[in-house]
């Protein structure tokens, strides 16, 4: 989300306008009309962690992995994952691999039935040893 101001059909007097990040000016919407020069405003903002994130993460800093301040920027979500996750032990990655073959499997078994008639048969899910 982008703000910007213009100059008002009054002399003293702006306009706030916004934009999605995106779009072109000409698309803009209307915030607020006819804005004193001579008071203070408070405008708030609302951003959305999640949004403001994946704008960061992903689109901005995913095309500048080598700029400075981007390593700045994400050097504290870093260190945080670094923290909180772990490479899997090898009994781990055996159940893992044991229940996506069971996945598989049963995928494979549905698409048959599938292909063979209208409704699918139900094949029971053996238990994990």
């Amino acid at each position: 989300m982008f703000i910007g101001f213009e100059n008002a059909a009054t002399k003293g007097k702006i306009n706030l306008f916004a934009r999605e990040g995106n779009s072109t000016w000409e698309n803009r919407k209307l915030v607020a009309a006819n804005m004193d020069l001579g008071k203070w405003y408070t405008i708030e903002v609302v951003v959305y962690p999640s949004a403001a994130a994946y704008e960061i993460t992903v689109k901005w800093a995913g095309k500048r992995p080598d700029n400075p301040l981007v390593k700045v920027l994400l050097w504290p979500g870093l260190q945080l994952q670094r923290l909180t996750t772990n490479e899997p032990e090898d009994d781990m990655i055996e159940i893992a691999v044991a229940a996506m073959s069971l996945v598989v499997a049963r995928e494979e078994v549905e698409a048959a039935s599938t292909a063979s008639s209208s409704a699918p048969v139900r094949e029971p899910v053996p238990a994990l040893d």
